[in-house]
């Protein structure tokens, strides 16, 4: 309320679909390194540790999936922005039964790898913008479980792309949407190819860009 409506244009980030396409980038490498089996069911949270990410909240979901589900790994990727959070959490992550099937794996600079052999992007955040690697996660085709926090809801259709799950998160619910899709495939592909759809349609990197320059040359024209 703070600025007039004519003063506010909404350009969302692009996504350059030629370095995030599933029919492009090789699979097996990630898991390869990992240890992880090619038919074991993989989610992962991409971001820099910290507790306003909610790795902590996929951790407590994953020990209850792996219950249940042991042909499961979690994977946690990024640096620490908090040490203190980081060091709480390795250590709950040491004591844990599970802790061969969560692992951390630091920072990576092969996301589209990461997301290729990945079923499913967990993005459990108590605070966003837009997040990049939500339109990334759904270029590579894969169903997005992430928090109606930001501009996320902007992206990420409850039930047709995804699930958008409500803050603070619970982690029940949180539970109930990885395993669904963990236990149903097609759903997961399903909802792969329409994330795939949505970005092509609306977040590809040169239509971000020519919005961009069409703004600019809005406000050259008007001055």
């Amino acid at each position: 309320g703070w600025l007039p409506d004519e003063k506010v244009e909404v350009i969302h980030n692009g996504v350059d679909l030629r370095a995030f396409d599933p029919e492009r980038v090789s699979r097996g490498i990630f898991r390869q390194e990992y240890g992880i089996p090619e038919d074991a069911l993989v989610a992962v949270l991409i971001g820099r540790i910290g507790k306003t990410k909610g790795q902590m909240i996929l951790v407590k979901a994953a020990e209850e999936i792996l219950r249940r589900q042991p042909n499961a790994f979690f994977l946690l990727v990024g640096v620490p922005s908090d040490q203190a959070y980081y060091a709480e959490m390795a250590k709950y992550l040491e004591q844990s039964p599970f802790r061969k099937r969560i692992l951390f794996t630091g920072l990576r600079h092969d996301i589209p790898q990461v997301l290729a052999d990945a079923d499913v992007m967990a993005h459990p955040s108590e605070w966003e913008g837009l997040p990049n690697v939500v339109l990334e996660a759904m270029a590579m085709g894969r169903p997005v479980i992430a928090t109606d926090a930001g501009g996320t809801a902007e992206v990420v259709e409850d039930g047709v792309n995804g699930f958008l799950l409500p803050l603070p998160v619970p982690v029940g619910l949180l539970v109930e949407k990885l395993e669904f899709l963990f236990t149903h495939p097609e759903e997961r592909r399903r909802m792969g190819l329409a994330g795939r759809a949505r970005v092509e349609k609306e977040f590809d990197m040169p239509q971000s860009v020519q919005r961009y320059e069409a703004l600019f040359y809005k406000v050259l024209m008007e001055s």
